[in-house]
């Protein structure tokens, strides 16, 4: 059975291999460390697309539709496999709950 790091480092070859960037540059270290699971910082990714890549909201729609046009499915398979935040199932809206008063 692998250890954790050999786990973590075979996720961050991963991201490495799809993203022709360095994995562990976009990892969550916190949320890895706390759940033993790899997980990707989307705000640092979103972040270094826009700053690095172009990626605009405006003109290039949702990262999940950068991502797939720029670097393919199986790159969106893998952020969403990976991915923090409220968004573990995917890169979806955030979803604001109704008052039931209003």
């Amino acid at each position: 059975m692998k250890t954790f790091a050999c786990v973590i480092q075979d996720r961050k070859d991963e991201f490495t291999r799809i993203f022709d960037l360095p994995g562990g540059l976009f990892m969550n270290e916190l949320m890895t460390v706390v759940t033993k699971r790899f997980y990707i910082d989307i705000i640092r990714l979103d972040d270094w697309m826009a700053a690095h890549k172009g990626y605009d909201i405006d003109r290039d729609g949702s990262l999940e539709d950068f991502i797939r046009k720029t670097y393919g499915e199986d790159a969106v398979r893998f952020i969403k496999e990976n991915m923090s935040g409220g968004f573990a199932n995917g890169l979806q809206k955030l979803q604001v709950p109704q008052d039931p008063e209003a």
